[in-house]
Order: C-alpha cells, then sequence, then structure tokens
C-alpha cells in the first residue's frame, strides 16, 4: 500500500538560514563568474542538507544544490560533473512529488536540462521514475535519502555495451558523447555569451549592430537564428536552450515578435537583461512587458550612437 500522504521532506527550519545564505552565495558567485566559489557554497548547502537527515532521521529535498552543482560545472565545461549533478536533481526530484506525480520531474529544470540540452531520450528516465513508484508503494520512501542508491538500482546494462555496469558510467558516456558534439556548433563560454532576441525578420539589421557592439567589446553575441535548428517544430525549446547559456541577455522592443517567448523566462532563469527601444516606437510598452520587468532594465534610444551607448553601459555595468 502506497503511502497516504506526501512524506515530509522540506529543509529543517532551524537551518532554513544558514541554507538560504549558503543559496546566495552560491548564486552572486555564478553571476560574476566566480565558478569555483559557486561550487564551494553549493557543495556546502548539500553537506548540510545530508547532515540535517541524520539528525532529522528523514529525508531532505537536495533538487537545488545539485542541479546548481550541475550548472556550475556545465559553465566551467566539466561535462561529466554536471551530467552527474543534474541527474541526481532529477532523481531528487521524482521523490519529491506524490505517488503517481513522478512525471513532474520531467519538466522541472533538471529533467528539462537533460532532455533539451544533454539530450537524453526520456525513456531512458522512466526506469529512475519506475523504481521511485517501488519505493513509494512498498513504504520504502521515508528510507529513499541517497539518489545514487537509486541509480545503483536503475543500471539500464539492457540498454548498453557490457561494459557499463551502472547509471554513473552509463551517463558518463552519455554526456560526453551527445553534448561533445554540439559543442562543435555552440561552443560554451558562459562568462561572455550575451543573447540578443528581437524580431528575426522585421528587425535583423538592429539585431546586427547590436551584435557588432558587443563583439567589439569582447563578448559572444547569440542570436537563434544563427544556429542549426535541428527541428523547427522545436525552435522555442532550442531558443530557451540558448539563453540559458547566456549569463546576459539584450532583447530589441520595437518591433514585436517571437522575442516576447524568451523575455518571459529571463526572471526564472535570473538573467540581467537589457530592453531597448526606439524612442518613436508606439509597440514596446506592452502591459506584459511592464509585468515582467523584475530583471529587464529598459532604455531608450534615438540614433545608432544612443543604440551603441546603452548596449556598452549594459555590458560595462550588468545588474548584479
Amino acid at each position: 500500500m502506497a503511502e497516504s500522504s506526501l512524506l515530509d521532506r522540506s529543509i529543517p527550519a532551524r537551518i532554513a538560514d544558514k541554507i538560504q545564505m549558503l543559496e546566495k552565495c552560491g548564486l552572486s558567485s555564478l553571476y560574476v563568474g566566480q565558478l569555483e566559489k559557486a561550487i564551494k557554497c553549493y557543495n556546502e548547502m548539500l553537506q548540510m542538507l545530508l547532515e540535517a537527515q541524520i539528525q532529522e532521521d528523514r529525508p531532505i529535498h537536495k533538487g537545488v544544490p545539485y542541479h546548481m552543482l550541475g550548472l556550475a560545472h556545465l559553465y566551467a565545461e566539466r561535462i561529466d560533473e554536471a551530467f552527474w549533478n543534474v541527474l541526481l536533481a532529477y532523481i531528487e526530484d521524482t521523490l519529491n512529488v506524490g505517488h503517481g506525480l513522478e512525471q513532474e520531474a520531467d519538466s522541472a529544470p533538471a529533467g528539462r536540462l537533460l532532455v533539451q540540452f544533454f539530450q537524453i531520450d526520456a525513456g531512458h528516465l522512466s526506469s529512475i521514475k519506475d523504481y521511485v513508484v517501488k519505493i513509494k508503494i512498498s513504504r520504502l520512501w521515508g528510507r529513499a535519502r541517497d539518489p545514487v542508491e537509486v541509480l545503483r538500482e536503475t543500471s539500464p546494462k539492457s540498454a548498453v555495451k557490457d561494459d557499463f555496469r551502472n547509471w554513473y558510467n552509463f551517463a558518463m558516456a552519455l554526456a560526453k558523447t551527445a553534448v561533445l558534439a554540439r559543442k562543435k556548433d555552440l561552443g560554451f563560454k558562459w562568462i561572455k555569451r550575451v543573447f540578443i532576441g528581437g524580431n528575426y525578420y522585421g528587425n535583423m539589421e538592429t539585431l546586427r549592430k547590436i551584435a557588432d557592439i558587443v563583439k567589439a567589446k569582447k563578448f559572444i553575441p547569440v542570436i537563434v537564428n544563427d544556429y542549426r535548428i535541428p527541428d523547427e517544430g522545436l525552435i522555442n525549446h532550442h531558443s530557451l536552450m540558448l539563453l540559458h547559456t547566456c549569463r546576459l541577455a539584450i532583447f530589441e522592443l520595437s518591433v514585436a515578435g517571437g522575442q516576447y517567448f524568451e523575455i518571459a523566462r529571463v526572471n526564472e532563469y535570473d538573467i540581467p537583461t537589457l530592453g531597448l527601444y526606439r524612442q518613436d516606437s508606439p509597440y514596446w510598452k506592452s502591459s506584459m512587458l511592464v509585468t515582467m520587468s523584475g530583471r529587464i532594465a529598459f532604455k531608450s534610444y534615438g540614433s545608432d550612437a544612443e543604440l551603441k551607448d546603452r548596449t556598452e553601459y549594459f555590458l560595462d555595468n550588468p545588474p548584479p
């Protein structure tokens, strides 16, 4: 019989402030490119949660430090470590929802990263969800405290060559073959990558001007139209993937278009963003944009010189 109520996997109140402080330490370090410091903060956060599990004698959700360790290692181009930590975060997400809701982990950040960025077939994750269901219905949910144990029990031996003994080796192999092939197309210098969005058909000339300014400042401009999208039906997924690989974002808002789809995510991804618009444009100030202004600094310009000044200032002085 399954456990009738959602298991308490919350962070104990006595350590909540310290956990929040370590999370802020990691996040602020990521913003300024101090990747090793970020990794140190998230490792301390993870260790504190592991110790609290012993003291509380119950499992505690560790998805945040695992996921953020994955991102930090990804930005540092340590693909193996990135994949491993994101995979553990995914398992934590499956354990953190009620029985029958395990599929929600697929749409959580770790699940999306595994499928959309690492290009892992969603079918490979089914064995994890199936095993987690067994844990819950066998009343072992309260003992499931280490996501690595789940990997040991869900080793996909039948799906890979004989020399792969467990999920760890499987994960490492997938990370190397899938991501390294993609890096030839994308590169990965997160600290210098700037996403440039706008109407790619009606305003590309302005977007190219912004890209030239970004390049002149020794940053890497990222425009979705410059990349080979393997499936045009998934262009939104790939544009968000590219946005997630950038530290900063600049959107030209004078001509309405598909940029609103990406803009809607900059607050969620916590990406400092510049929203540029021509002084004579009647379209830029939509109610949707105003409500999403948390991480967006809106600046108008009346000439190419002002466009250059606004862009350069943002690159030199991005919001913290």
